[in-house]
């Protein structure tokens, strides 16, 4: 989905596999790599020089705070499936407008349409109009729940 020249960031990147993925496969102009644990840093710092790649810079801190430091994004990433939703406006804020967050989360099968709603809804209240472009299911969480991934076009 990265096209070239996209500014990117990951903002739970622990050791930074999407990052890592997007330079190799794709051209980003950068790729801001956050993190909280100050030990996947260094784990970062590994896998840039194993595996070639530049355009990635490593960040120890928390997103929420962390992001509010960086130029506004083409597409964000949001891999923390439990509690990402609670980051979608601090995301939103860092999105160009035409971006897109990547928001990974646990949820009922049967709740997938609630979620939206509320996410919409969450958006409105922190000023921001999105769409929901694509829900989709990654893997099996438990038996009545999975691990979905909603594209999030940034409008307004």
């Amino acid at each position: 989905m990265v096209k070239d020249g996209e500014v990117i960031i990951d903002m739970f990147a622990g050791v930074a596999p999407f990052g890592l993925v997007i330079c190799k496969r794709a051209g980003p102009k950068i790729v801001y790599s956050i993190d909280i644990n100050p030990d996947a840093e260094g784990f970062v710092r590994m896998n840039m020089q194993l595996n070639r790649v530049e355009n990635i810079v490593p960040i120890t801190g928390d997103s929420a705070e962390m992001i509010r430091e960086l130029p506004d994004a083409d597409r964000i990433i949001m891999n923390l499936p439990q509690t990402a939703d609670k980051f979608l406006c601090a995301a939103l804020s860092r999105t160009k407008i035409g971006g897109v967050v990547h928001m990974h989360k646990v949820i009922e099968r049967a709740e997938t349409d609630g979620l939206i709603e509320k996410i919409k809804k969450d958006a409105r209240s922190g000023g921001f109009g999105i769409s929901v472009n694509s829900v989709t299911e990654l893997k099996t969480y438990s038996p009545t729940m999975s691990v979905y991934v909603l594209d999030i076009r940034r409008e307004t």
